[in-house]
């Protein structure tokens, strides 16, 4: 075995197979798990939400983690700092990477208290969807440790509990889930939607800071004997060895489990799950992964980098975009007496269009908390308590997304503007962002927006902030639509030197969706494509013969995946159309 540690890397060779977990400790606080993938890689740099604290110098363990037992240990220093090195937030909170590549507080760096706290409020939850009428029971992380440790994994940060749909078609699960949220807010809960099936409950200490999480998932059987638990959960099962339900324990905790655990835990994690990896990731078979985030969604696509580049980052790359943004609306004639800011941010764009004097009323939206706290603050420090602006949660990766105007009371010509979001969000989210333009301009107000034409120059699939589109990409979107592009470069200045584009949108028709349900029967129908691969099978293929069936899979995964999508789109439209109808609702919507 050979390990050498610096301040930039960890290279490890000769490791035996045997191993299969390594914990990485400063000053004796585990900071980081390495699976059997990330040992066998040889070298490691750390992971980037940890850079910011390697300063000042370390004793440094490593140990595996199902034994514990210390293989090697050093003293790095990081800088020329005296102090010791800590990885803790502004409260003082032990903090690791968790299985997202995360930093967050796991049960490791916590009280004595916290197992206690957790499971009381994994139990209330559980009573709380049993009155819904649902069947909820543990899985995951909560489950794997009650079962093989009788006690939370030690690098968990939350609890994780599903229930048993009665339903097998995705549209019904779908549509289930999306109600069983609404029950779940309506009860007080603070709920994150991260798609229609998984929905994150948040739970705050005295100071208004997350303290932990309840996750809840739906789970159900489909005709084929699959057992699913969206986002990974899916393989063959038994309906015995999941009901009835029998029940595991944590300490005096009892909560309800899969008859037969461990059917479950093979299928959730793999044969290997008595042993304890807390540098597990899990891999979620690309089919499996298709599938469910075309049949419930993936609402919460970059949130959290969002989460994390606000709390912690100006928006300043983005002022040449606004700057334009700001110059159009001067000069566009005052129809209009509501302003949207889509993709708010911070809040300064709004609140330099409210200095222009000309709209009765701005709403910044933004998908990050984050962000729209940050706005509020800055609001509250301008002086501008007279100003009608306010910022408010908005998430284009929900079809309600289009029911803003109406929960807000925006019943009059508004204008839009999208600074350096249509190339910053996943296309899904764009097709409504392009529907709330249409409203805007359909109602007889006004639409701009910017975005980069060319990649950063360390694109990466992780930072938004380093993603493109092309101005005939966008010229072919908005047609779908009805809409039409004039666009105009933005000259250059300050931090920003990549090519940026303004856009004025216009009403090219009176147009409807027609074109987007269209845009499917343009290209060969399903039976043509299987006709089509088919046919190149039963004879020597030629380069063009396996280009062809190439293509022909692609279109038929594409024709696959809209068609799952559909079961969503029903899902949601019934659900919004429900809300909206339902006499004396609240209106609020789930995040």
């Amino acid at each position: 075995m050979q390990i050498t540690i610096d301040k930039s890397s960890i290279h490890l060779k000769k490791i035996s197979p045997e191993i299969l977990s390594l914990d990485i400790a400063f000053n004796g606080h585990r900071v980081w798990s390495i699976d059997r993938n990330a040992i066998d890689s040889g070298s490691l740099s750390w992971p980037a939400p940890l850079i910011p604290f390697l300063t000042g110098n370390a004793h440094i363990t490593l140990t595996e983690s199902a034994s514990q037992s210390v293989l090697f240990e050093t003293d790095v220093r990081f800088s020329e700092s005296s102090e010791s090195t800590s990885v803790v937030d502004s409260s003082g909170n032990r903090l690791a990477i968790n299985k997202w590549g995360r930093l967050g507080r796991t049960l490791g760096g916590r009280d004595d208290t916290f197992q206690t706290r957790l499971l009381s409020t994994a139990s209330e939850v559980i009573q709380v969807l049993r009155e819904y009428g649902v069947e909820p029971f543990a899985v995951g992380g909560t489950l794997l440790g009650a079962v093989r440790d009788g006690a939370l994994l030690p690098h968990d940060d939350d609890a994780d509990i599903a229930y048993l749909s009665t339903f097998s078609a995705p549209v019904d699960v779908a549509l289930e889930g999306l109600r069983v949220g609404a029950y779940l807010e309506a009860k007080g809960f603070e709920l994150v939607r991260h798609s229609a099936t998984h929905m994150q409950l948040q739970f705050r200490d005295e100071h208004g800071n997350i303290d932990y999480y309840v996750d809840v998932f739906s789970a159900f059987f489909t005709p084929d004997g699959y057992i699913n638990q969206p986002f990974h959960v899916r393989g063959q099962m038994a309906r015995k060895d999941l009901v009835p339900f029998g029940s595991v324990r944590i300490g005096d905790c009892e909560l309800p489990a899969p008859a037969n655990t461990d059917a479950w835990l093979v299928i959730n994690y793999d044969h290997n799950w008595r042993t304890p990896i807390p540098g597990y990731r899990l891999e979620t078979p690309r089919e499996t992964q298709r599938r469910f985030q075309t049949w419930f969604g993936s609402y919460n696509f970059r949130r959290e980098f969002w989460n994390e580049f606000h709390d912690s980052s100006s928006q300043n790359e983005w002022d040449n975009g606004a700057s334009w943004i700001l110059h159009k609306l001067q000069r566009t004639p005052r129809l209009s007496e509501v302003l949207l800011d889509i993709g708010a941010g911070d809040g300064s764009l709004a609140l330099a269009a409210a200095q222009l004097e000309r709209y009765e009323r701005i709403v910044g939206y933004d998908y990050s908390d984050i962000a729209s706290e940050r706005a509020r603050l800055l609001l509250g420090t301008r002086g501008s308590e007279h100003w009608n602006v306010s910022f408010k949660h908005l998430n284009l990766y929900r079809g309600d997304s289009l029911a803003a105007l109406d929960r807000d009371g925006v019943d009059a010509p508004f204008d839009v503007v999208l600074n350096h979001v249509l190339e910053q969000v996943g296309h899904l989210a764009r097709d409504n962002a392009w529907r709330l333009v249409r409203m805007a301009l359909r109602s007889g107000g006004a639409a701009y927006a910017t975005v980069f034409t060319k990649p950063a120059d360390d694109l990466s699939f992780r930072d938004p902030r380093t993603w493109h589109l092309e101005t005939t990409q966008l010229a072919k979107e908005a047609a779908l639509f009805g809409l039409r592009l004039e666009t105009d470069s933005i000259s250059a200045k300050g931090t920003s030197a990549r090519p940026e584009m303004g856009l004025q949108i216009t009403l090219e028709s009176d147009s409807d969706d027609r074109q987007l349900i269209d845009r499917r029967s343009r290209g060969s129908s399903m039976k043509t494509l299987i006709k089509r691969a088919i046919s190149k099978i039963g004879r020597p293929a030629s380069r063009a013969d396996v280009n062809a069936l190439r293509e022909a899979n692609d279109e038929l995964r594409a024709e696959i995946d809209e068609l799952r999508r559909d079961h969503l789109r029903v899902a949601e439209l019934v659900n919004l159309v429900e809300q909206l109808l339902t006499p004396g609702r609240d209106g609020s919507l789930t995040k």
